[in-house]
């Protein structure tokens, strides 16, 4: 049996609720890519604000904005902790 057909017939605890793990897998994985593009325009955006002679208010609430981005991607990586432990097997000997 291939992993990608596996991944299908599995599920996981997800937000809530039960979940094939590829679907779970296909939103939390999305999201971190959402927030990690998020993260390095922010840190783009920080780096040219000299250049661009930006208010230190701006630079704060792009900075605040990616704290939240970071934090974010904090969650899901948990998101992945929780699906790994729902998937490991249980060993047949203590």
């Amino acid at each position: 049996m291939s992993v990608s057909s596996v991944g299908s017939q599995a599920s996981v605890s997800f937000r809530g609720e039960e979940q094939n793990l590829d679907r779970a897998l296909e939103i939390t994985v999305n999201d971190l890519i959402r927030h990690l593009n998020h993260v390095q325009m922010a840190l783009r955006s920080v780096a040219a604000a000299p250049e661009q002679d930006l208010p230190y208010k701006e630079e704060l609430a792009i900075c605040t904005k990616m704290d939240d981005d970071l934090r974010e991607m904090g969650f899901l990586l948990e998101d992945l902790r929780y699906m790994e432990a729902d998937l490991l097997s249980i060993p047949e000997t203590p």
